[in-house]
């Protein structure tokens, strides 16, 4: 049967262009709030004001204000620039890290890539919080250390993701044919395999961004990553949990949408490059 394009039902296309513009929509929120969020306010996110401790929302407060009088609007669009900065830097450092990683050792039949798999595999072994904070703890709380443990822990996820895909380059036949004209392995890699293998890795870089916002916040909760009077979702969250009793719900529950929205974005986002850049899902 000759190659062509697999026409999908149209109730499936729908649900599909749906789940796209949520997805890319949420981003471009949450990126809108952080980079032109500023300009709506002239409030710094880290004063505390005691005279306006736990208004309410109102015409001045927009989403009213913590236990020690800081404009949570104002922190809010503070922790956006933090958060998506620390999960994108992450993100991308392990991304550019594993990748040639991932083809070098997919490619190679030599004993130490198994070894080098052995390692991405210790790396996996442990739950990745408790990983987390163990890390954090030893170097100390601050952007740069959460920064370089979400990279250190993304990196096997990348190097598996590259490394499969290369397994299933390496013995087609573009390959052999690029061989047979003379190319080096690392002209090989380099120049086919590698390109060809990234469509799946693209894809996991925008889901495991949204992790990445999780495991910060979650840190930050607990208090093993980024510390207060730092505007981060997960502090914010964890300074409104006390006043959730006593009926001060902003604190919390904004910092909290905003958080479970971002998530939510990148997770559709990457399901959406995922369907775009798996050619073979689009032909039989």
């Amino acid at each position: 049967m000759s190659a062509g394009i697999a026409l999908e039902p149209p109730l499936t296309r729908s649900k599909r262009g749906r789940s796209d513009v949520l997805g890319f929509g949420l981003l471009l929120v949450i990126v809108f709030l952080a980079v032109v969020g500023p300009l709506f306010t002239s409030l710094d996110p880290n004063t505390a004001d005691p005279t306006s401790a736990l208004l309410p929302p109102s015409g001045e407060h927009w989403l009213g204000t913590n236990s020690y009088g800081g404009d949570v609007f104002t922190r809010l669009v503070a922790a956006a620039r933090l958060d998506l900065f620390i999960g994108s830097t992450s993100v991308a450092i392990a991304f550019v890290i594993a990748t040639p990683i991932g083809a070098i050792v997919g490619y190679s039949r030599r004993w130490w890539a198994g070894a080098v798999m052995r390692v991405m595999d210790f790396i996996q072994a442990f739950p990745v919080f408790i990983v987390a904070m163990a890390l954090v703890a030893v170097r100390g709380p601050s952007t740069f250390n959460v920064i370089f443990v979400i990279a250190l822990l993304n990196v096997p996820i990348f190097v598996r993701l590259v490394r499969s895909e290369v397994l299933a380059l390496r013995e087609r036949p573009f390959i052999e044919a690029a061989r047979s004209v003379g190319n080096s392995d690392v002209g090989l890699v380099l120049h086919h395999v590698l390109p060809n293998s990234l469509g799946s890795s693209i894809a996991q870089a925008s889901i495991n961004i949204g992790w990445a916002l999780l495991l910060t916040a979650g840190l930050s909760f607990v208090g093993a990553g980024i510390r207060p009077p730092t505007a981060e979702w997960g502090t914010m969250i964890a300074e409104g949990a006390p006043n959730m009793i006593t009926g001060q719900w902003w604190i919390s529950l904004f910092p909290g949408l905003a958080l479970g929205l971002a998530v939510l974005g990148f997770a559709l986002a990457g399901d959406s490059l995922r369907a775009m850049l798996d050619v073979r899902s689009r032909t039989v």
